[in-house]
């Protein structure tokens, strides 16, 4: 039986709060159907869980970049359209520059609002140089890839590395860091390495996908933040997967 669409939100809330798993269980190795959070069911909302003040630990080696003591860990899990190929997924994520104006709902304005006004891919960290967004055939590679946004909360254009770290016909996992600091007017929000982010898609069957996100916030404040990142990690999983960014409702309202 379908649960309601109301239902559900509140669902994902009460998991938000969850501390029943001492971290996140991600997809690790392949195949692992023993997810914290699980996926759901198709069409349903992405399920997410929070933890605070964690040591993430690694048997399998597949969330090195967790590694260490982190404030705020989101993970987010949802099933979504398995006629995309593993390519159009790939142009999906190198498609830096049509994340500009993607909305997520803002706890402080209780609206929906741009999460970014201006992002591109970029050659290099140092000079910042504008190219073209990134081709499949490149997130495919595995390459070390940068690129810069403009953020809507913070001061400036914040530059991040981009990889992916596993490659397969039916799996592709990407790890995200932030390379600068990002920073509001004069102060400093967050340090370098300080927001990490592995976003997993693996096929479930044949026509399904499954995505799981993970992100890791190193500063002592994010636990008042956690709504905000939870919806920012919300909003980029439906952009990844296909689905309008404001579809009602935000997962934490």
């Amino acid at each position: 039986m379908r649960v309601p669409i109301k239902c559900l939100a509140i669902i994902v809330l009460a998991m938000a709060g969850s501390t029943a798993v001492a971290q996140p269980v991600p997809p690790c190795p392949p195949g692992n159907t023993d997810l914290v959070p699980a996926y759901g069911e198709l069409g349903d909302l992405p399920i997410v869980q929070t933890w605070h003040d964690i040591d993430i630990t690694d048997p399998e080696d597949c969330l090195d970049p967790m590694r260490g003591r982190m404030a705020l860990v989101i993970a987010l899990a949802v099933r979504f359209d398995g006629t995309l190929s593993l390519e159009d997924i790939a142009t999906r994520i190198g498609a830096i520059s049509a994340t500009e104006g993607l909305p997520y709902w803002s706890i402080t304005d209780q609206q929906w609002r741009p999460l970014v006004s201006e992002s591109f891919a970029i050659d290099d960290p140092a000079t910042r140089r504008r190219r073209p967004d990134f081709t499949a055939f490149e997130i495919l590679s595995g390459r070390k890839l940068y690129f810069a946004q403009n953020d809507t909360r913070s001061t400036g254009l914040n530059v991040y590395r981009l990889s992916a770290t596993s490659v397969a016909s039916d799996r592709l996992v990407v790890e995200v860091v932030n390379l600068t600091p990002i920073r509001f007017a004069l102060i400093t929000l967050f340090d370098p390495f300080a927001l990490r982010s592995i976003h997993f898609v693996d096929r479930l069957e044949t026509d399904v996908w499954g995505y799981y996100g993970i992100s890791a916030v190193q500063a002592d404040t994010a636990h008042q933040q956690e709504k905000s990142f939870v919806n920012r990690a919300g909003a980029y999983s439906r952009y990844l997967i296909g689905e309008p960014a404001d579809r009602e409702p935000p997962l934490a309202p």
